[in-house]
């Protein structure tokens, strides 16, 4: 999977059992973790089912983590049981692999016109100024 550091809306950083970061973008949701060749982020290590786990979207904007059949998963140490909400910074243990889960870096929101438009209107007040002082003395 390709490194989409700037867009992804979450990472899975690889603890113990592996190496590595997996950055998830919007398009790659939901996200099948496992060892098969078509999963989205690939563990090929051992007690890893070929499709143990998935990664989603809820409708409330949260991610949710679902173990798929009975594949055996803790989050935090806890044994997962059907599906749970991640929060940021919790510690996912599949298989041997143990991932901890980050929410992605926000993105700053393109402000270059808005900062334009200040320097022109501050430009404009000062010579509004200047030119009243100048009427005026």
């Amino acid at each position: 999977m390709a490194v989409k550091t700037q867009e992804s809306l979450a990472q899975l950083m690889v603890v113990s059992g592996g190496d590595g970061r997996h950055d998830l973008a919007a398009e790659d949701f939901p996200v099948m973790i496992g060892r098969a060749k078509g999963c989205g982020v690939s563990l090929k290590k051992d007690g890893v089912w070929d499709e143990h786990v998935s990664l989603s979207l809820s409708d409330g904007g949260g991610f949710v983590l679902r173990s798929q059949g009975k594949a055996a998963t803790r989050i935090n140490g806890e044994a997962l049981e059907s599906g749970r909400r991640l929060r940021n910074g919790d510690v996912i243990a599949v298989g041997s692999v143990k991932l901890q889960f980050w929410l992605g870096r926000p993105r700053q929101r393109a402000l270059e016109g808005r900062e334009m438009l200040f320097w022109v209107l501050l430009l404009g007040v000062l010579l509004a100024q200047a030119w009243m002082l100048w009427k005026l003395g």
